[in-house]
């Protein structure tokens, strides 16, 4: 089973544009491989995690 909470967090972390398409592929490639780790997690849900702190430079 994979880490969705630990990989979520690395999405938030991230400070430079590499670190979070990083982050993104390594959640798509989880979603993959994992999906029912993902039946909880909406859309919303995602993209409230960073709220206005998703300006990456």
């Amino acid at each position: 089973m994979t880490d969705l909470a630990g990989e979520l967090q690395r999405l938030h972390e991230a400070g430079t544009t590499e670190e979070f398409v990083d982050a993104v592929w390594d959640l798509r490639d989880s979603a993959y491989d994992h999906p029912e780790a993902w039946t909880g997690l909406t859309a919303e849900t995602l993209f409230r995690l960073r709220g206005r702190r998703w300006r990456v430079s």
